[in-house]
């Protein structure tokens, strides 16, 4: 009995499958294959304006946070704007309830995982990335 995988998950099948939404969604579905290790990443303001996304491939950010609403209206009312005013707000809240020193917030679910850091004065970065991923601050 043969006991190899019918489909081998190659560098090259991920590079293939990052390039557009829709194979990832194709791939997901069919050989179950998950989220790369960087999903995206949201740079705002104070404020919680975005300034720019960077994202794995087009549309990366919105399929990985998207996919498993089951709700098709909540799913298509979904805006991801809406995160940097979010984390913003948490921000400012924990300013007001006098948490100091608050470096960041993460939450972590099992689709993704989801990283702020606030040590910038100006800007606020969000990470999104696999949830299998372990990140280690580097320490000088």
């Amino acid at each position: 009995m043969n006991t190899e995988p019918a489909i081998v998950i190659t560098t090259e099948l991920t590079d293939f499958f990052n390039e557009d939404a829709k194979w990832m969604e194709l791939a997901s579905t069919s050989i179950n294959f998950s989220a790369p290790t960087f999903i995206g990443c949201m740079i705002s303001d104070k404020d919680g304006k975005t300034i720019a996304i960077f994202e794995a491939f087009k549309g990366a950010l919105e399929y990985f946070i998207k996919k498993d609403i089951k709700d098709i209206e909540k799913r298509m009312n979904f805006d991801i704007e809406l995160i940097p005013m979010f984390i913003c707000a948490l921000e400012r809240f924990s300013d007001q309830i006098c948490i100091e020193n608050l470096a960041g917030i993460k939450l972590k679910g099992t689709n993704i995982k989801m990283h702020s850091i606030f040590c910038f004065s100006q800007f606020t970065i969000t990470f999104f990335l696999n949830p299998f991923i372990r990140i280690n601050p580097m320490k000088m």
